[in-house]
């Protein structure tokens, strides 16, 4: 989806949202659901991200879905896990019982900053923990700010190496904060990042050495997921459901997706976290509960949800690494140009 389309769609939702400026490059931030709504190194491509088509619709085809607490509006957005715990009411009946709780996504975001240099939502919520049986009052607070391409003291280094006139390029930091208001209480929590990427692509995580990789669903042996020494590659295609996830002492704390746009242009989506593998990760799946410690996971959908796949990753848990108030930032580089300039940046940030 293309930068006006997007700002024309959400006109026509009446949704307020925010947009900074970084070189040619734009930032769309969305105060439904906190969201990255849009990322374009140059407007005139299409969004990095993932957007709902509905966006595209008549303001009287999207009015029902606007007004609803719908989630899947696309973008990069931030949930709370352990995911047994918030989104399914009996893991015994997963499919059965899963939803996102309203209070957590859309919730109830307010700008709190917007100017040039960041913006800034936050919202109380109490969702219900499914698993320990108790609601969690939680503070959410949510800044988004531009930040510099990292390849440019690289090439002042080693003499332009990849000349920045070749490319487009538009990055962001985003920093959340989740603090429990009640002391005494005692569910686990953890801040869980989620992207949305457009289908057609090759999403890749590098890890220490070759990784074991859980599928929570999907196919045992999908020919989607490749494992190999020093990374896993999956193919995002939208044609089949599965989620895959990677514990957290195997993990660099980076990964990226690739996603030719035609024969000769594509885009790029870095994406760098902390990772603390002596930390508590609490992230499990049914039936295997007590086998937590997941922190990456790479979701493809199936087009029942939409033609994208999501790259998501979980923090520590609250008071496993820390004080009181659990802290995560993110740093995402997006970039656009032709295909081999891309590769070539794709393979100095990534490998593989």
């Amino acid at each position: 989806m293309r930068y006006q389309q997007l700002m024309n769609g959400l006109e026509r939702w009446g949704l307020p949202c925010r947009v900074m400026t970084y070189g040619n490059g734009k930032l769309v931030v969305l105060q439904r659901g906190a969201r990255m709504l849009g990322v374009y190194p140059d407007a005139d491509d299409d969004n990095v991200l993932w957007t709902s088509p509905a966006l595209l619709a008549s303001a009287a085809q999207t009015a029902p879905f606007a007004a609803a607490s719908a989630w899947n509006t696309g973008g990069d957005r931030t949930w709370i896990s352990p995911e047994f715990e918030y989104n399914i009411a009996d893991v015994t009946d997963m499919w059965n019982t899963y939803a996102v709780q309203e209070t957590v996504d859309p919730g109830d975001y307010r700008f709190t900053r917007s100017d040039a240099d960041a913006t800034s939502l936050a919202q109380v919520a109490a969702p219900q923990s499914y698993y320990t049986g108790v609601p969690h009052p939680l503070e959410i607070a949510k800044t988004f700010r531009p930040i510099p391409d990292p390849l440019l003291p690289l090439k002042d280094k080693a003499g332009s190496v990849i000349d920045p006139a070749s490319y487009a390029y538009i990055g962001y930091e985003s920093a959340t904060r989740c603090r429990c208001t009640d002391p005494e209480q005692r569910a686990p929590v953890s801040i869980w990042q989620l992207a949305q990427l457009p289908a057609g692509g090759q999403m890749l995580v590098p890890t220490y050495g070759k990784a074991p990789v859980s599928r929570f669903f999907g196919a045992e042996n999908s020919p989607r997921i490749a494992i190999e020494p020093g990374h896993v590659r999956f193919t995002i295609d939208a044609r089949e459901s599965f989620k895959a996830s990677i514990k957290a002492p195997y993990v660099t704390g980076r990964m990226g997706y690739y996603r030719p746009l035609g024969p000769e242009r594509s885009t790029l989506f870095v994406r760098q976290f902390t990772v603390r593998p002596s930390a508590a990760y609490g992230d499990a799946f049914y039936p295997n509960l007590d086998d937590p410690g997941h922190c990456v996971q790479v979701y493809n959908d199936d087009g029942t949800l939409g033609d994208f796949g999501e790259m998501e990753y979980h923090s520590p848990l609250l008071g496993s690494f820390g004080g009181p108030m659990l802290e995560d930032t993110n740093e995402t580089f997006a970039y656009a140009g032709a295909a081999d300039t891309i590769e070539r940046i794709r393979r100095l940030l990534l490998g593989g």
